[in-house]
């Protein structure tokens, strides 16, 4: 029997990328799959004993690899680069790659000392980014801006697959690590719970995506629309009137 051990880090870093792809792509292998392996595991430290990983993980890989060499995709290797070091360059009959060019080596002058080579850019400068909504960010915001956005996609890619997750952790006997414990059960005049698991866990997800929406429209208010608002703070101020009765507290404030 052939054992597959993947490093903690792959299953980490893979599981909210593998998770949102499980669950919303329409690839009919992905559809076999899904219905032999059932759900997708809610934590990434399940990844290790889920049974399906590999079949998953290859399918991943191999879809993904896909797009990226399609014809139209500007980051394909293939033959659609006129440039490219094969049969797409008209000066490269032969398929081999071209001789490098001299760019480093001065060249000497007759009437006068070898010219110097041209200074060759810093590796620290970095161009600015445009976005397709059209702004552009200087290169000092580019990793906050990556940062946030890779946050804010899997916070939502969570708030997606919730109610699958929901029913998983449910079935999961009490006291497991991963099964929290319930509050006292709350409910509205329909007879309705307003503090299910789903509806706690929904709150704290959309506290998190707002969370990173202001941080965004801190960095460029440009990157929201028009008509977003940060939330307004509030603080809950104690008067110690029980212990200071003739302190007036309403004057002061």
């Amino acid at each position: 029997m052939l054992t597959h051990a993947t490093p903690r880090a792959l299953h980490k870093n893979l599981h909210p990328l593998l998770k949102l792809w499980y669950t919303s792509s329409h690839n009919p292998s992905l559809v076999e799959l899904r219905s032999k392996y059932g759900a997708f595991p809610s934590f990434w430290q399940e990844l290790k004993s889920w049974g399906g990983w590999r079949d998953v993980h290859k399918l991943y890989l191999t879809s993904t690899e896909k797009k990226r060499d399609a014809p139209g995709n500007p980051n394909n290797r293939g033959g659609g680069n006129p440039n490219n070091s094969g049969g797409g360059n008209p000066n490269n009959a032969g398929g081999s790659p071209a001789a490098p060019a001299d760019r480093g080596r001065a060249r000497k002058s007759r009437w006068g000392a070898a010219a110097s080579p041209a200074a060759a850019p810093s590796g620290n400068s970095r161009a600015a980014l445009t976005l397709s909504n059209g702004v552009t960010l200087p290169a000092s915001q580019i990793d906050a801006y990556n940062s946030l956005n890779m946050a804010l996609k899997k916070t939502q890619g969570k708030i997606l697959t919730l109610p699958m997750d929901v029913k998983r952790i449910d079935t999961l006997p009490k006291g497991h690590a991963d099964r929290s414990p319930s509050p006292p059960p709350t409910y509205d005049n329909y007879g309705r719970k307003t503090n299910s698991r789903e509806v706690r866990y929904k709150e704290k997800y959309e506290i998190e995506v707002q969370d990173i929406h202001e941080k965004l429209f801190d960095l460029n208010p440009r990157l929201l629309p028009p008509t977003f608002k940060k939330r307004k703070k509030l603080a809950k101020i104690f008067i110690p009137v029980e212990k200071h009765p003739t302190y007036n507290f309403i004057g002061l404030m």
